[in-house]
């Protein structure tokens, strides 16, 4: 069924519906380039709260000897977190490939991190550095699988020592015991201090020419965001914008280009939209998304892509220029965390290092028999690139029940859970293109019906 519906979706958009040997006789050479994006791990190490008091004695470097008692139990099922047997098998899955780099999206941490650590026996006062030597154990997990694959990392919404998410405030002592591990982060002074400062970055991209990566933790754009601990510093989020406006000029004062990563994306929350017709539904606040949609379109001559997290679901957004027309590709990569009606996924890249320009991505899913690849978008979609053009086209075709079928499926892991089937498919197809209150509200209202 999902090569017929690829097979229909690619004669709609106007491209060749050959055979799989056919499309591969024609194929441009293979790039040689190869990144891994994983997302939302919500690493729960209290889903065996027998071994959480050893956790709390036990320097970071000793948790994998603590943790791999529990390596046996089976993975986190829906509507779970990750435990460790589920996070273990995604980083040896994933492992089964060499990356040049690794992009992880953030959101370490389980849901309810906080109150799950006081059920499991925790103390209040060793929670801090309980956060600490979690983040600290998942970042050398990582490191450790993908080695000598260099990891670029942000922080999510759930990624705080505070007592609920979207909480951290600037300058929070967990941002430089966190950086200070990361080598990537550590061997540069200046991405060292602006780490420290509010979690965000700029390094070095290890293969591209003349790009390099700017990563933010933009919880502090989030509508969610709440000033409720530590110094409660006035606006972090201005503070955040400032940066990125300095940076993005930098970048182009020096003629470089840069990939931009993040973990809540501009733009609707479709969810938010389904059960908030009246109000605001994007994931920042008016102010912050408008401010930053403003400097990506400004800066589109030096970003080139992005890349985020937060949905749990696979999927895209575009950027748009003044006038309407796609700009700027986001992708939003799938959750390891099966929390929200996902199955764990996480999508392989192939890109050209003398441009950067991305060829195709794999996503794979587990299920029942395991690890396995869902699908490759060329082979999908029928496109030779990742693009926002060939994402416009995409978005263009939602219309047809066929393609929302498939994108659907896509986009959860899961045909049980196809949040394209019913009626609110409008919402996930006018999300993905219009990215504030104004264009959205108007491309539900305009949307067809659907064949």
């Amino acid at each position: 069924m999902t090569r017929i519906l690829a097979t229909l979706a690619m004669l709609l958009l106007g491209l060749s519906a050959l055979p799989a040997e056919a499309q591969k006789a024609k194929a441009k050479p293979q790039p040689t380039g190869r990144f891994l994006h994983l997302s939302d791990i919500h690493f729960d190490p209290m889903a065996n709260a027998r071994l959480v008091p050893a956790l709390v004695a036990a320097p970071v470097d000793q948790w994998e000897l603590i943790l791999v008692r529990s390596a046996k139990a089976p993975p986190a099922q829906m509507n779970e977190d990750a435990n460790y047997a589920l996070m273990r098998s995604a980083l040896t899955a994933a492992a089964a490939q060499r990356y040049d780099y690794v992009l992880y999206t953030g959101d370490y941490l389980a849901h309810d991190f906080h109150d799950r650590f006081k059920l499991a026996g925790g103390q209040e006062k060793d929670y801090d550095a309980f956060v600490i030597k979690t983040l600290q154990f998942m970042n050398r997990e990582m490191a450790k699988a993908f080695a000598p694959a260099p990891l670029i990392t942000s922080f999510g919404n759930n990624d705080t020592d505070c007592e609920g998410n979207y909480q951290i405030d600037l300058n929070d002592p967990m941002l430089a015991a966190v950086g200070g591990a990361l080598p990537e982060i550590r061997r540069d002074p200046q991405a060292m201090k602006d780490f420290a400062t509010g979690g965000y970055y700029r390094i070095v991209h290890p293969t591209i020419p003349g790009r390099d990566f700017i990563v933010m933790d933009d919880l502090y754009l989030s509508a969610k965001y709440k000033a409720e601990c530590g110094n409660k510093t006035p606006n972090p989020g201005a503070t955040l914008l400032a940066w990125l406006e300095a940076t993005l000029k930098a970048e182009r004062a020096s003629g470089r280009t840069a990939t931009l990563v993040l973990h809540i994306p501009p733009g609707i929350d479709p969810f938010l939209a389904a059960g908030k017709p009246n109000g605001s539904s994007l994931f920042l606040t008016v102010e912050a998304n408008t401010k930053l949609l403003a400097l990506l379109t400004a800066y589109a001559d030096v970003v080139r892509d992005i890349y985020a997290g937060h949905t749990h679901t696979d999927e895209f957004r575009i950027v748009p220029d003044a006038s309407g027309k796609p700009l700027l590709p986001i992708r939003i990569g799938p959750s390891i965390s099966p929390n929200y009606l996902n199955a764990p996924a996480y999508s392989v890249f192939d890109y050209v290092p003398a441009t950067g320009a991305v060829r195709d991505y794999a996503t794979y899913t587990l299920g029942p028999v395991g690890w396995t690849l869902e699908y490759r978008f060329g082979e999908a979609y029928g496109f030779d690139g990742w693009t926002a053009d060939a994402l416009a086209k995409i978005n263009g075709a939602m219309g047809y029940w066929f393609v929302r079928k498939q994108y659907g499926n896509y986009m959860m892991g899961d045909p049980r859970n196809n949040l394209m089937a019913g009626g609110n498919w409008k919402l996930f197809a006018c999300a993905q293109v219009a990215l504030t209150d104004e264009t959205f509200n108007a491309c539900t209202a305009a949307a067809p019906a659907g064949n």
